[in-house]
């Protein structure tokens, strides 16, 4: 069960496109999700982050788990949803980020190993419910656009999260059928 959502910004300029691929993870434990939170910017987002050149996405998935949330091992890993996002990025070019996500089995979690912005934001692991993920990021979207700072701890990034968050919460039966089939058999 793989879906496919597509985001494109209404901003689009003509300019040359650099693509960006990310690995995120949605890891269940019990009814809540493990999310990486930030304090300074206060949303939930799934932890993950870019692939670098030549490395293998499961790999990065398991380097940005170990620095996002502390995870030291993980049994599965299994691809679930790809979001594509084009936007307008930069004066100098559009962004076409390729997010795949995938439901994870963390094992084991220890000490976290963040970056010094990673630090700055105060990210750190939290237990939330969907519906939890969900208000907490819209109330945050709201506010950003209320007072005009959508570029901050990207803006894009919210409503990208919140769009996998509705995914997950309207096919959460056929989810949970399928992390039991091909998770954690």
């Amino acid at each position: 069960m793989i879906k496919e959502i597509i985001i494109n910004s209404s901003d689009l300029k003509d300019k040359p496109v650099v693509i960006r691929h990310t690995a995120r993870a949605i890891i269940f434990v019990g009814n809540e999700l493990v999310m990486a939170y930030s304090n300074k910017f206060n949303d939930y987002m799934f932890p993950g982050g870019g692939v670098i050149e030549g490395e293998i996405i499961e790999d990065a998935l398991k380097r940005e788990l170990k620095e996002e949330l502390g995870v030291e091992e993980i049994s599965k890993i299994k691809e679930l949803v790809q979001v594509v996002e084009l936007r307008n990025y930069s004066f100098e070019y559009n962004l076409k980020q390729m997010s795949r996500y995938f439901l994870v089995e963390a094992i084991k979690f220890g000490e976290q190993a963040l970056e010094t912005y990673e630090m700055n934001f105060g990210l750190q692991p939290k237990y939330v419910s969907i519906d939890q993920a969900i208000k907490s990021n819209e109330l945050e979207i709201l506010r950003r656009e209320k007072e005009n700072v959508k570029g901050v701890h990207p803006y894009a990034t919210l409503i990208r999260e919140n769009q996998v968050l509705e995914f997950l919460k309207k096919n959460k039966d056929q989810i949970n059928e399928f992390y039991r089939r091909e998770v954690i058999k």
